[in-house]
């Protein structure tokens, strides 16, 4: 099973939300990430996956935080296949 990084984010919740900003909609975020955690994709998934942004007033995950833990566990794949 693979672990995610910590971050700094709300109890409950994954990542930091966007403020007034755009984000990535969390609900994509969670579905990739629960398959990841599974080991049910590759690093090459990972590198590849885009997510959907969230408008101004509605806040998704900070997407400068996820892309640093997409590449965190991209490289943690890509150990792991060694």
């Amino acid at each position: 099973m693979m672990e995610l990084p910590d971050t700094d984010s709300t109890p409950g919740e994954r990542f930091t939300r966007s403020r007034l900003r755009p984000g990535y909609r969390a609900q994509d975020v969670d579905d990739f990430l629960t398959r990841a955690e599974a080991g049910l994709v590759t690093a090459d998934e990972v590198e590849r996956v885009q997510f959907v942004s969230t408008r101004l007033f509605s806040a998704g995950y900070d997407e400068e935080e996820m892309d640093e833990a997409l590449e965190v566990l991209t490289r943690s794949l890509r150990r792991g296949s060694d």
